[in-house]
């Protein structure tokens, strides 16, 4: 059976629930209690009855511990174990564990109720990743060999919940530019009942009212999963190459050992990786930049007519002066990564040679000497 509830059983019961709700509302509002007392009983009993089927499905298939796991007599996870085969029944102080992400419906994802758990026991729980890009820079090589691509291998590794992250993204900033519309029409709405205009239905205005309700919810639960994916997903990157980066430091041979410094490898894994990871997390902004300027542009032709084209204007002109200053910070960013090598490059000589050091008294010139890096 499944491990989750059903996200269509949810969606269907709670849209059935919606209706339930609206049909006993407009019998009790129409005062047909008196006349049909069966039916008014048959409208609450199934109203109460879909109530409860709504909620024994968001319970889940089972019910599944959402406590703290119990190691040694003190709480340490907040997962579940996991069925252990004999030989790792022995080893109790590592349990298997798995997340309660696997067993979270639609509606805790959205709303990221699994998480409370795990923020409970967060001071005292170490989070893991699987070695996945291992797998994928292994086949790259395989395939590949004398020109395996890195960016093939971590989009095969992490690229399916950065794409889903994209689609959340471009939803999330087509409800954002819904929103003016909306109010738009409400406003043309109420300016239908001033004198001398014909007033539109009432019903229209609870539902430009409520579509206004649902795309502010929507946007902001879609916008959040993004950001969940998308940060995610740069932790996952960084983890997977600074695994890769410790594992070919291990089986370098001493010819490429002699041509490298040891700075330059802690700097490929704490500078250049949480680079990578930033441009993960930063990277879909350029492409929502373009769809959300797209759209304003829509909005404002709509709005405006032809007259927006000075506004298409003013932008094209500003981009020759976004490309000279991003440029410009391009140049500056890698002087600073050359200064950092070069600094962390001379401390870990100072390091190795410190007897020498002392033992010559050359303190003060290699203080003044590795001072002199921060200054550039």
């Amino acid at each position: 059976r499944s491990q989750r509830s059903s996200t269509s059983l949810l969606f269907f019961y709670l849209f059935l629930l919606i209706i339930s709700a609206i049909e006993l509302r407009s019998h009790l509002s129409h005062s047909l209690v008196s006349q049909l007392p069966y039916q008014t009983r048959f409208l609450v009993l199934r109203s109460l009855l879909v109530a409860v089927i709504f909620a024994l499905e968001c319970l889940g298939p089972f019910k599944y511990d959402l406590h703290a796991f119990s190691v040694g007599g003190r709480e340490t996870h907040a997962y579940r174990p996991l069925p252990q085969d004999e030989a790792s029944q022995a080893d109790t102080a590592h349990p298997r564990l798995e997340s309660p992400l696997i067993h979270a419906n639609v509606f805790s994802r959205l709303t990221f109720g699994w998480m409370t758990p795990m923020m409970k026991l967060g001071k005292r729980q170490y989070l893991t990743e699987a070695d996945l890009l291992h797998h994928t820079w292994s086949r790259q090589l395989t395939r590949t060999p004398s020109s395996p691509s890195l960016i093939r291998a971590i989009a095969q590794a992490y690229g399916g919940p950065y794409l889903l992250a994209a689609l959340f993204k471009c939803i999330q900033d087509v409800l954002q530019f819904s929103q003016p519309q909306l109010l738009r029409r409400l406003l043309s709405f109420a300016d239908s009942y001033s004198p001398g205009n014909q007033p539109e239905p009432v019903s229209r205005g609870y539902l430009i009212a409520g579509l206004m309700f649902v795309c502010g919810l929507v946007q902001t639960l879609f916008l959040h999963q993004y950001f969940d994916r998308v940060f995610v997903t740069g932790i996952r990157v960084r983890s997977g190459l600074i695994g890769v980066i410790y594992q070919k430091a291990l089986v370098l041979s001493n010819e490429e050992k002699s041509g490298r410094a040891t700075g330059d490898i802690v700097n490929l894994m704490s500078t250049d990786v949480s680079r990578i990871q930033d441009s993960c997390q930063n990277g879909l902004i350029l492409v929502s930049g373009l769809f959300q300027i797209t759209l304003a542009f829509i909005s404002l032709y709509d709005m405006l007519g032809w007259p927006m084209f000075g506004g298409i204007a003013v932008v094209l002109l500003s981009i020759p002066l976004n490309i000279g200053l991003a440029r410009l910070q391009s140049k500056l960013q890698k002087l600073q990564m050359k200064n950092k090598d070069s600094r962390t490059r001379l401390m870990n000589e100072i390091l190795n040679n410190i007897r020498s050091i002392k033992l010559y008294t050359w303190e003060n010139a290699f203080t003044k000497k590795a001072i002199r890096y921060p200054q550039r």
